[in-house]
């Protein structure tokens, strides 16, 4: 099935299903956290350079998936388990 961009609508709905991310790998500059629960998957990065990075504290504990994308988050990719249709989102300013 084709990516499509994220929209708020898509956004809130996860939100509101209260999923929670966890900090999974780290890679050239870049964290990557993944949650799910039964009606999404969420994959999320954060960084894309040394001085952004090395100032985000991480933490093993889930955090509350939320709707910062602008200030949080450098990509963010959706999954809608019941569809099976994948949302992307990517902030171009890193």
């Amino acid at each position: 099935m084709e990516e499509k961009e994220l929209t708020k609508k898509v956004l809130a709905e996860v939100v509101a299903s209260g999923i929670e991310v966890k900090f999974s790998s780290y890679y050239k500059y870049e964290f990557t956290f993944i949650g799910e629960n039964s009606s999404f998957h969420v994959r999320t990065t954060y960084g894309g350079c040394g001085d952004d990075v090395y100032r985000y504290d991480v933490d093993t504990r889930p955090i509350k998936f939320d709707m910062d994308l602008e200030y949080k988050w450098k990509s963010v990719t959706v999954t809608d388990k019941k569809t099976k249709q994948e949302y992307y989102w990517y902030d171009e300013r890193w």
